[in-house]
């Protein structure tokens, strides 16, 4: 009704937000806040508890009493963007996608960390089956190529302590064998 005051919606925190943070739209009446795919919450406020890329948007919340009311205030809306806390990573194979038996090989992960402090644990795999297990190094060596080697990995990036994780997409390795011809006097 007329001379109510609008709701006013406030966010916590209120800088950067980064995916896997913890937001809390609070506001003053105890009403719903709304989100953009129609969930909501009641009481003190609405909280993400893991923010993904998803949750951008914009934010407002009703007031109203009872539980068939019509919300007739409107605060004004909040703004949410939640940047990503490391990037899709990666992965190149050094010093090419085919080398020779024997040859030294290294993978690299690369991904780009966006908050401060994050600490990534890489893991390697080849068709699918683990190659080198969690670690903090973003790049696996293999000193001397064999023929086994050939393949196709991949690598699987993971903030450690959040449980984010992001993969890279399959990249081919080819080892090729030496053939030396033997010739013989009859």
């Amino acid at each position: 009704s007329e001379g109510r005051p609008k709701p006013v919606l406030t966010r916590e925190p209120a800088g950067e937000i980064f995916e896997g943070d913890t937001v809390t739209l609070s506001y003053r009446q105890g009403a719903p806040v709304y989100q953009p795919d129609s969930s909501s919450g009641t009481g003190a406020g609405y909280t993400i508890s893991a923010a993904a890329l998803s949750h951008s948007g914009e934010y407002w919340c009703g007031a109203g009493r009872g539980r068939n009311t019509s919300y007739s205030q409107y605060s004004h809306p909040i703004w949410v963007n939640v940047t990503e806390l490391f990037s899709t990573p990666t992965l190149t194979v050094l010093p090419g996608a085919s080398v020779w038996e024997g040859e030294a090989v290294t993978l690299q992960c690369g991904a780009h960390i966006n908050k401060q402090g994050t600490q990534l644990q890489y893991r390697y795999s080849k068709d699918n089956g683990t190659v080198r297990g969690a670690g903090s190094q973003d790049q696996h060596s293999i000193p001397a190529a064999g023929l086994r080697d050939t393949g196709r990995y991949q690598c699987e990036v993971e903030a450690a302590g959040m449980g984010l994780k992001k993969r890279t997409g399959s990249v081919s390795l080819t080892v090729r064998g030496e053939f030396s011809l033997l010739f013989k006097r009859s």
